[in-house]
């Protein structure tokens, strides 16, 4: 399990609880920043599950949509990022985490 840079992700007591409580928690400190690069599948499924909704969805609701969104996802859009997820890595670990010269290269 690993979560988004919100406070209330990163702080130490949800950090801790998280560690303690969620078997194979990634601790922030083990996240790779600024990683969209890294996580090419989450990014497609966010971007369908938000498509057209200004509200907040409930915990539930949430649980529906990104669901419903998998389902959409075909094999190539799968094969794709991990045909290529070795040298994002690669690409990643050479400039020490950084992605941002990476966004245009890596597409």
């Amino acid at each position: 399990m690993q979560q988004d840079g919100a406070i209330s992700h990163t702080s130490r007591v949800t950090q801790r609880f998280l560690n303690d409580q969620v078997v194979g928690f990634i601790s922030k400190d083990d996240w790779p920043p600024e990683s969209p690069d890294l996580n090419a599948m989450w990014d497609s499924i966010a971007e369908k599950v938000y498509m057209g909704w200004s509200i907040t969805f409930t915990e539930n609701e949430l649980k529906a949509k990104i669901k419903e969104c998998w389902k959409q996802i075909g094999i190539e859009q799968v094969r794709k990022p991990i045909a290529t997820w070795r040298k994002r890595v690669r690409a990643v670990v050479q400039l020490e985490g950084s992605t941002d010269p990476l966004k245009n290269w890596l597409r």
